[in-house]
């Protein structure tokens, strides 16, 4: 259970991972359910999602993603300040927050409201969370409000819970933006959406009205 522990356990199963894929890509007969698990993980069909707030952690997950050359992304990003540039020297889109309420645990100590716009300004896209059911996720949209109140900008904003979501899910070419060919998942308000006192006005899933 210590933080060394975790990342000997995560090299160590990666590893045999590894070993079980390249029998069985030469012709071996062989049936493990928990490797057959994270066969799709080493071929990059989907995406690990490592949750890390200390920068010493996050640190620890960028060099695991690296020796294993997952697609990967970094969940919650607390303490990202410190290690700007190593986050995007990676090339990844964390997925930031909660980043309100009480900090809960050490390791989510370090929040801060100007995360998001020291990322911006690094040039590091980013998506946002609530970690729902932590916060409901109906207060994503709070939660950008105040990163724009503390540096980050609108169009960022927007986008940290629209196409870069999108991005890290790897459903970019159906969703989280508006384009020609899209599902055509639309949310209208009747301002902006940033506005506490904007309010949804229609909802489209597939084109169709459903709200």
């Amino acid at each position: 259970m210590t933080r060394m522990g975790i990342a000997t356990l995560l090299g160590r199963t990666l590893t045999m991972a590894e070993r079980y894929l390249k029998k069985k890509e030469s012709g071996e007969d062989l049936f493990d359910p928990e490797m057959e698990a994270l066969i799709p993980l080493l071929r990059k069909e989907i995406p690990a999602h490592i949750h890390a707030h200390r920068c010493d952690d996050i640190l620890t997950a960028l060099r695991i993603m690296n020796e294993f050359n997952l697609n990967s992304t970094i969940l919650h990003a607390t303490d990202a300040k410190p290690i700007i540039n190593e986050i995007k020297d990676a090339g990844i889109i964390p997925i930031l927050g909660p980043f309100c309420g009480p900090a809960g645990k050490p390791e989510n100590s370090m929040y801060s409201f100007k995360t998001a716009s020291l990322l911006e300004k690094a040039g590091i896209d980013f998506a946002m969370t609530t970690d729902h059911d932590v916060f409901p996720v109906w207060l994503l949209i709070d939660f950008c409000a105040i990163a724009v109140r503390n540096g980050l900008s609108e169009e960022a904003a927007l986008r940290s819970v629209t196409i870069n979501g999108a991005k890290v899910a790897g459903v970019d070419d159906r969703v989280g933006s508006l384009r020609v060919g899209k599902d055509a998942d639309i949310v209208v308000f009747d301002g902006h959406p940033l506005h506490y006192l904007s309010k949804v006005r229609a909802v489209f899933i597939n084109g169709v009205r459903v709200r």
